[in-house]
Order: C-alpha cells, then structure tokens, then sequence
C-alpha cells in the first residue's frame, strides 16, 4: 500500500544521514514550521511540526453511517464524497439518499411500487403494512386468510389471538364468540354486571328496549340506563317515597302516578313524622305534640312562687325557667297568683283566711273570708255563744245580755 507519509519520512532521514556525512556540520531538526512538513494532499490528513519533527495528520473520517452510501475521499475537491448506490438493485435508492424512496433498500422485494404481500411488510413503501394495518403484529383474516391471517378486526389494535376478552360486546380474541360477555336481548350493549370489565352499561339484559340511548318513557322502568327511572318525568311512576305537600302544607312523601305526577296532596299524601319547629308536622292539630311545648310558641310554665304562669317555648321545646315565666293575673283562690306577696289583692279578703265580720246585733265575730273573697255577712256571722259575759253586750244576739237571762252567762 502507497503511503506518502512513509516515503516522505524516509527521505527526510536520507537528507539527515546524507547531511551528517558532509564535514563541517549535521543539522539535527528535520522543521521549523507547519509549513515544513505540510505535503499539500488533502486526503491524508494535515502534517504538523512537533519539535522540530515532522508528525502525519489524522485522515479525515469520510465514513457517513449510512449503508446506502459509498464513502470515499476527493482529493481535487479537498472534501469527503458520498456516492448513493441501489443496494438491492430494485432500480430505487435508499429513502435516507437525498431523492431516494425505497424504504427497505436490502430487499429488493420492497420498493414504490411493488405488490404488497403478507409477510407483514410495507412492500410498497406508502407507509401502511395494508395486511396489519393496525400494527397490532396479526395479520388480517380477510386479507391474508390463505397465508394465515388471523386478526378478525385489523383495525383494532385490542382485537386479535390471544387478546384479553373484555365486556364490549366484540370477540377480542378472535376466538368465534365473546367470552364471559352477555347481550341477552340482542340490543347490542353488555349487561352491567359483566364478569370482565369494563364495558357492562346494559342496566336490563332481558329487555331490548333498555340500554344506554334508549328513549325514556312513563313507564316505572330506567329506559336509557342513566340518571334513573322516568328521568325525563317529575317522578317514576308507581315508586312511594315521593315529595308532595299535606291537607296541612308540610312536606309528606306519596306513591307517584301512573302519569309520573307527584301524588295529590289532599288525597295521597303521608305526612311527615312531627319535629320540633313550632308547627303541626303531621297534620293532626297540634303544634310539636311529643314534646314538651311548641318551639317558640307561648306556653305554661311555673313561676317563682309556684303559680301557673306564660312564657315563650325554647327552639328545643323546653319550657321556660321560673325566672321567665310571666305571673298570672291575681284571682279569687287563696293564693298570691302574681308572685308579688299579697293574697288575693283586689278583692275584699283573702279566701280562707280569718277576718272579722259584724253580726246583725253589731257586735263583730273572726270567720273565714268566703271562697268569693267576701267578708261573711251580719246574718252569717253568728257567735254560738256570748263571748264575754261582762261586757253589758248581747254578743250571740240572742236577746240577753250578758247575766241577765242569758243561759251562757249563769
């Protein structure tokens, strides 16, 4: 092999040997400068002075990578040169050669052009396996059935041998049938509660009339599968528990009509059960009934001094301390009524308590205050007997004073 390098190499040690054998002087330094060495060719690398010596250069890398190419050094053109050739001499440069289309250039088979075949190649470089075109490594059963095609749906790269079997209503693994799937009335959805999910939205299998899309109707049944029974309606038809208003306008619950209408609140409307608001939950007349009092409301309560009193209900219902529960108006019971520590003020006396009433003769007597708060009149207080038989006074009014034919006094 021509090495220049070499030769030149050798040359300079001749001139050095030569020079060393003319008397008077050897010269030791074969450069002084980049010039010295440089030989003027491009294609063996750029030569450099080292230490007086001349060094090679490094040959420049003209190796493109690309196996299409023929990779090669100009020395005119002081540059690397990369000339495309048809590998597989299908008439086509590799695609990675400016102008180039064969996208597989070591098979002559594929090219623009060419027939596409089943081997799972894009024969004809258009970019599409037309046999998997789903890319999913199956070829198409319709395509390729003679050379062993055997993806049922090559447009899906979830459908072919060997595929997980899902409720979606397809044969995934192209095995004839859609495993551990049910589409019982033929509506073309999965039931919901289909072994492998997902996939399952068909909340009826038995009624082909029921599926997601189906058109809702007032018929007590979930038509379409979504949002629940008679959605499009106020209510689904014949189902208890619906909301309507009572006789006594609290909010009841009832059976929804056959028209899917709430039930007529006068007719067919169950009341509620009574809370504690102040009002007649149940419709029965009373406010609260179960608790101690209406909240809010006024009610009785016992006051300081233990009389029967008013006073506003609590929101708990719980009846007012004494301490806010009003007295009472005073009345005619020998009682102080309005806590204000007099008996029956306003009347005469205090009933059943002692005062003293004068007798038709003048004289006075101690009786209970009647049950009327009254002191006991002349002709109802009477002595039984004379009360002081000195005093020169008929007391008992019984015509005799004192000793002086009075029985009492002898």
């Amino acid at each position: 092999m021509y090495d220049p390098f070499m030769v030149r190499t050798a040359g300079h040690a001749f001139l050095l040997v030569t020079m060393c054998l003319v008397p008077g002087g050897c010269k030791t330094d074969e450069c002084s400068s980049q010039a010295d060495c440089d030989d003027g060719l491009f294609c063996n690398g750029f030569e450099r002075c080292v230490n007086g010596s001349c060094v090679g250069g490094q040959i420049p890398g003209c190796d493109d990578g690309i196996d299409s190419t023929v990779d090669g050094c100009d020395e005119e053109a002081d540059a690397c040169v990369h000339t495309c050739v048809d590998m597989d001499g299908d008439g086509h440069l590799s695609s990675d050669c400016a102008g180039g289309d064969d996208c597989d250039d070591e098979d002559a088979g594929v090219h623009p052009g060419a027939e596409e075949a089943c081997n799972l190649e894009d024969d004809d470089c258009d970019g599409i396996v037309a046999e998997d075109v789903d890319r999913d490594g199956h070829m198409s059963a319709a395509m390729c059935a003679s050379a062993g095609g055997d993806d049922c749906d090559d447009e899906d790269a979830g459908v072919h041998p060997g595929a997980p079997e899902i409720c979606d209503g397809r044969d995934d693994d192209c095995d004839g049938s859609t495993d551990d799937e049910a589409d019982t009335d033929g509506d073309g959805h999965v039931e919901v509660d289909c072994a492998s999910s997902p996939g399952g939205d068909d909340c009826d299998d038995e009624d082909a009339g029921v599926h997601p899309g189906a058109p809702e109707t007032c018929n007590g049944v979930d038509d379409d599968c979504t949002d629940g029974c008679d959605d499009a309606f106020a209510c689904c038809a014949g189902v208890d528990e619906v909301a309507c208003v009572t006789t006594c306008a609290t909010q009841g619950t009832g059976i929804c009509t056959d028209t899917c209408e709430p039930p007529d609140g006068l007719v067919s409307c169950e009341p509620p059960e009574e809370v504690c608001n102040g009002e007649d939950d149940d419709c029965d007349g009373a406010r609260d009934n179960g608790f101690e009092c209406a909240a809010l409301r006024t009610t009785q309560c016992t006051t300081t001094c233990g009389t029967t009193g008013e006073g506003t209900c609590s929101e708990t219902c719980e009846p007012p301390l004494a301490t806010g529960c009003h007295p009472p108006a005073e009345t005619c019971n020998g009682e102080d009524d309005d806590c204000d520590g007099a008996c029956d003020e306003g009347f005469d006396c205090c009933a059943g308590e002692d005062v003293t009433c004068v007798t038709t003769c003048g004289s006075t007597n101690v009786l209970p205050c009647t049950e009327a708060c009254t002191v006991l009149s002349p002709a109802a207080c009477t002595l039984v007997a004379e009360l002081d038989c000195t005093d020169g006074e008929d007391d008992d009014c019984d015509g005799y004073i004192d000793d002086y034919g009075d029985t009492d006094c002898m």
